[in-house]
């Protein structure tokens, strides 16, 4: 379970902003990388002038601290894919589709790369920049039943 402590001083006021079910469910090492990536995209944000754009940044921001831990959200798309792969009734069809579609297009709240290098930890491979090889390792230790 991660912490609120476990990520640098600087970066504790958006680690604060992670809901306590999702951060129970967090590595530390995620928990790290999604508030160094909320910084970065908080950033562009409080770079431009446009009120809209700060919005939509914060809108974001916060989407990249609340979603699930990125070794759920790949277990997710993996169960979907195998239900779609299914005979099913077209009704149901349409309706996992659906799920699907939308379980794909959270991928856009991970930090960059993260969601390759947990898909590639998985399959045994190593994406070859150590850092989010590190992370993804952590994550999917988290993520594991004991």
């Amino acid at each position: 379970m991660a912490t609120v402590n476990d990520v640098p001083a600087d970066l504790q006021h958006l680690a604060t902003k992670v809901p306590e079910d999702v951060l129970k469910r967090l590595s530390s090492a995620e928990l790290n990388a999604r508030c160094r990536w909320a910084r970065k995209y908080a950033e562009r944000g409080d770079n431009d002038s446009v009120p809209e754009y700060k919005s939509y940044v914060r809108a974001q921001v916060k989407r990249i601290l609340e979603a699930k831990p990125v070794a759920e959200h790949l277990s997710e798309v993996a169960r979907l894919h195998g239900l779609l792969q299914s005979n099913n009734p077209p009704s149901v069809t349409d309706a996992l589709k659906e799920k699907y579609l939308k379980e794909m297009r959270t991928a856009a709240h991970y930090p960059d790369g993260l969601v390759n290098a947990v898909d590639q930890a998985l399959l045994g491979r190593a994406t070859g920049i150590p850092e989010l090889d590190n992370i993804a390792q952590a994550c999917l230790n988290r993520h594991r039943p004991s």
